[in-house]
């Protein structure tokens, strides 16, 4: 289990620029699920800090976590996913 700042600084020693705002998007998002350890402290387990990483990699390849939010807010993953798998199709069979 990490505090915060353990969890945030595991995903950096990765190379992610992992910054406070992301770990309180991700619980936002309900990616990550913080454990209340004290009334001003919570613990994180090792697949909160998955998710951080995942979330390192997208912004590391240039996707912003509020185009992440449009697409799963907006109703809009699923027209974006039949794109990318028909693309894939393509390029697969090309």
């Amino acid at each position: 289990m990490y505090r915060r700042s353990q969890l945030i600084e595991q995903a950096r020693r990765k190379g992610y620029d992992i910054k406070n705002n992301d770990v309180s998007w991700c619980a936002d998002m309900g990616l990550i699920r913080p454990r209340e350890f004290t009334k001003a402290m919570y613990l994180y387990s090792d697949e909160d800090l998955a998710w951080l990483e995942k979330l390192g990699e997208l912004k590391l390849r240039g996707l912003e976590k509020s185009v992440v939010e449009k697409l799963l807010r907006t109703g809009t993953l699923d027209i974006v996913t039949e794109m990318i798998e028909a693309v894939s199709f393509l390029n697969f069979i090309e």
